[in-house]
């Protein structure tokens, strides 16, 4: 994926690898997730499957960066600026979790498949937030719980991070997406944070917000 443009709608320094991954443990800023004392001993059934839902998470989420930085663009054409800041928002956020779920896979010593993206079809507007509404809830309520379930059996915490940042992320799109298409033509400005750890998305007063480039992933 080409990187994407500065854009105004975030503020966090993105470059290197998320806390998790490059913190050592008791250091300030690092996410620790400890293994549940209850849960059944790993399998490596658990294992397989966690890596082969990381390769089809990433996927996902290179795909919906891509579709989302498309649908800013036909946004921007129709004349909806505030619902192309959030598509952009939204493509930054996936691009962080495609990040982090191939740090992830290499942190297991597995290679990230290469990214394929698949082909879009760009409708209007109102059409270009339907779709995402229905796709963003499926991965917040049913995906993502199901893999950070899976990994947590497996016995690999950061993969229980990712995908908990990336459910818990959804879930905000979900809701922003489903705002902004209840008020189309009339949505009220505003700014975006995207942090750069986990990619939870929020709306952010304009004064705090400065411009910054996202890293490519993969």
């Amino acid at each position: 994926m080409r990187p994407i443009p500065p854009v105004v709608v975030v503020i966090a320094a993105l470059a290197g690898a998320p806390a998790w991954a490059a913190t050592p443990a008791g250091s300030t800023g690092e996410v620790a997730i400890q293994p549940d004392a209850n849960a059944p001993a790993a399998t490596p059934e658990a294992r397989d499957a966690t890596i082969r839902n990381l390769q089809s998470a990433a996927q996902g989420e290179a795909n919906a960066a891509n579709r989302y930085e498309l649908f800013a663009r036909k946004a921007d054409e129709e004349g909806y600026g505030q619902v192309a800041k959030l598509f952009r928002a939204a493509s930054l956020s996936e691009r962080i979790h495609l990040r982090n779920h191939q740090d992830v896979l290499r942190g297991l010593g597995v290679a990230p498949a290469p990214v394929e993206l698949k082909p879009v079809t760009v409708g209007n507007t109102r059409e270009n937030l339907r779709g995402p509404v229905e796709g963003e809830r499926g991965e917040a309520s049913t995906m993502y719980p199901k893999y950070a379930e899976t990994a947590r059996a497996a016995g690999i915490p950061s993969a229980v991070q990712t995908f908990t940042y990336a459910g818990q992320t959804e879930q905000e799109h979900l809701r922003l997406f489903e705002d902004a298409l209840a008020n189309l033509g009339n949505n009220p400005s505003a700014d975006y944070l995207v942090q750069s750890e986990s990619g939870m998305l929020t709306v952010q007063s304009p004064s705090r917000v400065s411009s910054v480039t996202a890293p490519s992933a993969g």
